[in-house]
């Protein structure tokens, strides 16, 4: 897939990607973390990154690219940060590359927007290529540590049929899961949707161990 195909094209911002993700989702998943978001939801856990200025900037065919280079994947996790506030045609022209690849893979979309607001504006485009649309924003006291949503006001939308038959994956507790891992420079990364009281919860279990952390 050549850059060529991006001529005229925006960019996207990336602050993580990774692609053996086991917890946003069924099956192993490439995930991509998009950078910003303004809605600044209480409780949030990407503050840091949505203020960090660490992220790359990626063409839809880069990034299209990195998506199809991903072994054993069964679809695609976007998430951050804010996916819908990236640049509409950018968005649509990634997730249209990854169509016309012919790998047939699941997307699926977390966002703070709800479906009615994005059906109403020119971010609709985006819609017709995600399968599940996560939507509404985080309200922390209602994280009830259920489901695949951090909160349950957040709604799940079954946008195409491809999950249909996985609804009790996505609404039920067993959906709950993290990935930890320990990356250079002593960083932990924590990939999934964590309960209300986690961050808490797990620094005390280290500190009882003796290891400090502190989430920043």
């Amino acid at each position: 897939m050549s850059e060529e195909m991006d001529i005229g094209c925006e960019t996207l911002r990336i602050a993580r990607r990774q692609g053996d993700c086991r917890v946003l989702g069924p099956g192993m998943r490439a995930v991509v973390w998009f950078q910003g978001c303004s809605r600044h939801c209480p409780g949030c856990i990407a503050v840091e990154m949505n203020r960090s200025r660490g992220y790359s900037v990626e063409s839809p065919a880069s990034l299209c690219e990195w998506v199809l280079s991903c072994e054993g994947i069964e679809g695609v996790t976007l998430s951050g940060g804010e996916p819908m506030e990236q640049d509409v045609d950018a968005l649509v022209r990634f997730l249209s590359l990854l169509r016309a690849s012919g790998r047939n893979l699941g997307v699926i979309c977390f966002t703070g927007y709800r479906l009615e607001e994005l059906q109403a504006s020119p971010r609709a485009s985006i819609l017709p290529f995600i399968d599940i649309l996560v939507d509404g924003p985080y309200v922390d006291e209602l994280n009830d540590g259920m489901g695949l949503r951090g909160s349950s006001n957040q709604r799940i939308h079954f946008l195409t049929p491809r999950y249909r038959g996985l609804e009790e994956f996505f609404h039920g507790a067993s959906a709950r899961n993290v990935e930890i891992a320990l990356h250079s420079e002593n960083k932990l990364v924590i990939n999934g949707i964590p309960g209300r009281w986690f961050a808490s919860e797990f620094v005390g279990k280290l500190e009882t161990r003796g290891y400090r952390i502190s989430f920043e």
